[in-house]
């Protein structure tokens, strides 16, 4: 083991906790569905930057190398970084003539490490996107594919189509979920790859299609996206109601999967009912979005508002907080103590974030990253100095008190979120 895998697995467990620390929850569904081994190309949708590799790295233990934007390469450092995070890069035409020579190389590592037995990601649709609707997909990904196939002869490759969902592009601590399909055998297309490359590429990139929109959130409509999309918050509730589900993240991207194909299929087939169905929803969704607008409400909500039942409870254990934190001093003590062991919780990163970046899909990348870099830095330098000042056992009831706040930083937020927002 050379010094950058040493590294590599010293670091991964690190940041696969502060992923797991990011979101208030990560919902992984179909993980049976991952071949145990050998190597196979993980295809995901592509909706949130950077984040999207690391919530990758959350449900494979495995090391899995990325293929990725050429252009974050550019700079050494980020250069040496991004490789030794096991990233190769891609480019596109925007980025010169030249560079697109290197894809080569890039091709032949990808192949390499399949035939090694490890797992690749590619993201299918080339770029990300900041709407619930697929891209069409890069046909580098089939090529890598088909290439490798022949490479390995009877021996079977998949590609894996991965939907990915996130109820919030930017706001930390919102939930995630992770949707595994059905593999695809790559070697049902060897023949026609063989015999007419083009043609091969575009049945694979048709069955990829065809899998990624049932594990995703997609919606098809181009002409309606946004109404459909408000629609598919606005009608939640109820359709789970009726389906008898839990308020739970993987439920509620469930139904907004049913309600996108709902209104898709009544765009697409144009009979005068459905037509005055669908405007009827339309014009709702517009007068809701108008009412909230009107009176600064967001008309997208994390989940459905609390029952009364719920809600008082909730309440009922914030002010016998509160009260114990004036009245008693030892929960002052314990309270204060949880905060400078992790003040974090309180720092809204985010806010900052919002400034500085323009494109909201890497906000919560780079908030991510702020977070994770403060943490590093706060969470040794405290331990130390309460070690100092008061013992060593100090110094590692600090440091456990500052992973544990960490760690409950997400749900408790969630917790929160769920009464005042």
């Amino acid at each position: 083991m050379n010094v950058s895998d040493f590294l590599y697995r010293l670091f991964r467990p690190v940041v696969d906790f502060a992923t797991q620390c990011h979101y208030a929850s990560i919902t992984i569904k179909g993980a049976e569905r991952l071949p145990k081994e050998g190597g196979y190309i993980l295809a995901p949708c592509h909706q949130n930057a950077m984040m999207e590799p690391l919530l990758i790295l959350v449900m494979i233990s495995r090391p899995v190398y990325f293929i990725c934007r050429g252009d974050i390469f550019a700079h050494p450092i980020a250069n040496r970084f991004l490789t030794f995070l096991k990233m190769f890069p891609i480019f596109r035409r925007r980025d010169g003539l030249k560079c697109l020579e290197r894809n080569q190389h890039t091709f032949d590592q990808s192949q390499q490490v399949l035939l090694d037995g490890h797992p690749l990601c590619m993201m299918s649709e080339g770029r990300h996107n900041n709407r619930h609707q697929l891209l069409p997909l890069v046909k580098g990904l089939f090529r890598i594919a088909g290439n490798t196939q022949a490479a390995m002869g009877n021996k079977p490759l998949y590609i894996v189509p991965l939907g990915i969902y996130l109820d919030d592009y930017e706001r930390p601590y919102s939930h995630a979920i992770l949707n595994v399909g059905n593999p695809i055998d790559v070697r049902q297309f060897m023949t026609e790859f063989l015999a007419d490359e083009p043609k091969a590429l575009n049945a694979m990139r048709d069955a990829l299609t065809m899998e990624l929109r049932q594990v995703m959130h997609h919606i098809d409509s181009q002409r309606y996206y946004k109404p459909f999309e408000e629609l598919c918050d606005l009608m939640n509730p109820q359709e789970r109601q009726k389906q008898q589900l839990n308020d739970t993240p993987f439920n509620r991207f469930l139904v907004r999967q049913q309600i996108a194909q709902r209104l898709d299929n009544l765009e697409q087939t144009n009979t005068p009912e459905n037509t005055r169905q669908l405007n009827n929803l339309i014009n709702y969704a517009d007068e809701k979005e108008a009412w909230c607008h009107k009176h600064h409400k967001r008309l997208k909500s994390i989940a459905e508002p609390l029952s009364l039942p719920n809600l008082i409870l909730r309440i009922s254990i914030l002010i016998a907080i509160a009260i114990a934190a004036v009245a008693l001093p030892l929960a002052r003590t314990i309270i204060g103590f949880c905060l400078m062991a992790y003040p974090l919780l309180l720092l809204p990163t985010h806010l900052l974030v919002r400034r500085w970046i323009d494109d909201s899909q890497f906000r919560s990348s780079f908030n991510f990253g702020i977070r994770l870099l403060l943490s590093a830095l706060y969470i040794p330098c405290i331990s130390i100095i309460i070690g100092i000042m008061h013992g060593w056992i100090w110094g590692l009831v600090t440091f456990a008190t500052a992973i544990i706040m960490a760690r409950l930083s997400a749900p408790l937020t969630d917790w929160f979120r769920r009464i005042f927002c």
